[in-house]
């Protein structure tokens, strides 16, 4: 009988670690907003404390990923967690500016 609480201090550990997990990107990649207005979040979740309201063409940089979500740095907001969809890579990224 004591296996079925250590399993469950497993099974919650595990998925605990799963959700918090994120993937620092390898190279700084860059970017800008596509959308109207885009809500920058304190957490990588729909219900997470908006920390900034971000504007269509507003630049980016991506930091990293969690999920459908971006972690990103901008020169006027503290770091916040964006949905990855209404961004998009910027052209001049690539060429290294």
């Amino acid at each position: 009988m004591t296996m079925k609480p250590a399993l469950a201090v497993i099974a919650i550990a595990t998925t605990l670690a799963g959700f918090s997990l994120i993937h620092p990107v390898q190279a700084e990649e860059r970017g800008h907003v596509t959308a109207s207005s885009l809500k920058c979040r304190a957490t990588p979740e729909p219900t997470g404390q908006v920390v900034a309201k971000l504007r269509r063409g507003d630049r980016v940089r991506i930091v990293g990923h969690s999920g459908a979500w971006a972690r990103i740095r901008t020169p006027t907001h503290p770091p916040c967690w964006a949905a990855q969809r209404y961004l998009a890579p910027n052209a001049d990224a690539y060429r290294g500016r």
